[in-house]
């Protein structure tokens, strides 16, 4: 239940019109500590905004409390800002600056890496002759070591839609981390599933293409902000958060069993 926008743009101020135009309720996503304090500092001048990283949690609490209407942090997969947080009333939407990526180098990569790889290179002949031993790759290291040298040459001069290869770096879309961190702003209530929105800012344009295309295969669409009709859409999440009359919750829960220790919290 979550509008996905994407915007082929980082700059400061189309997020800060995004921010005015959405309202409160919104947390934001930085890809590092670095960049998240940095963009802290540009906005907190004009928003209510408060800092959540490993070392600053009290934001967490002004949040929650409503003395501050935005929270900024890192966009981690086992963050606090991506899985901890469940305050369905508060959060509204969020923002991501910067696609989520996975960066990895070549002698860095495992056997799962070389296998996604050379799915997406399975076009090229050299890779091809490979692709028949790949569910029990692990079990041939010799021809494991091959691939990833052919990995290594076809990837230099070939390019493939979704992911990006810059020198010895290898930029995975992390779509998964997306999804956790979009879905903090749709949750299911007793009054039902609450609507959200997320909006994906991302300035590099190869990097943004192959995101888009890696979010279809978990059947993600996106739309442009020109698209938009932000009076409607804000309408839309508040309405999907106002208590429905007559509604009773009928489950007292006495156990919650989680996987995650952020979330135990």
């Amino acid at each position: 239940n979550i509008v996905d926008v994407a915007l082929d743009t980082e700059d400061i101020g189309k997020v800060k019109e995004v921010l005015r135009r959405m309202g409160r309720g919104c947390i934001i996503y930085a890809r590092t500590v670095e960049e998240a304090e940095r963009y802290y500092e540009l906005l907190r001048e004009e928003f209510r905004i408060g800092l959540v990283v490993s070392r600053r949690k009290m934001d967490y609490e002004l949040f929650e409390r409503g003395e501050l209407d935005h929270l900024i942090g890192t966009a981690y997969f086992y963050g606090l800002l991506i899985r901890g947080l469940d305050l369905p009333e508060k959060i509204r939407y969020v923002i991501f600056l910067g696609a989520p990526l996975i960066k990895l180098r070549y002698e860095e990569l495992t056997p799962r890496i070389v296998k996604i790889l050379a799915l997406a290179f399975r076009g090229n002949p050299e890779v091809k002759r490979y692709l028949p031993i790949l569910p029990r790759l692990e079990k041939h290291p010799k021809e494991l070591e091959e691939l990833k040298d052919v990995i290594r040459k076809v990837s230099g001069t070939e390019k493939v839609e979704d992911l990006v290869v810059r020198g010895e770096e290898i930029l995975f879309p992390d779509v998964k981390t997306y999804i956790q961190g979009s879905g903090r702003a749709s949750r299911l209530t007793v009054n039902g599933l609450t609507k959200g929105a997320s909006f994906l800012f991302e300035g590099d344009g190869e990097v943004l293409k192959a995101f888009l295309k890696r979010a279809t295969y978990y059947n993600l669409s996106f739309k442009g902000v020109k698209d938009i009709d932000f009076p409607s859409l804000t309408r839309e999440l508040d309405e999907s958060r106002k208590e429905r009359i007559g509604v009773q919750d009928l489950i007292k829960p006495a156990l919650f069993i989680v996987e995650s220790p952020t979330k135990a919290k």
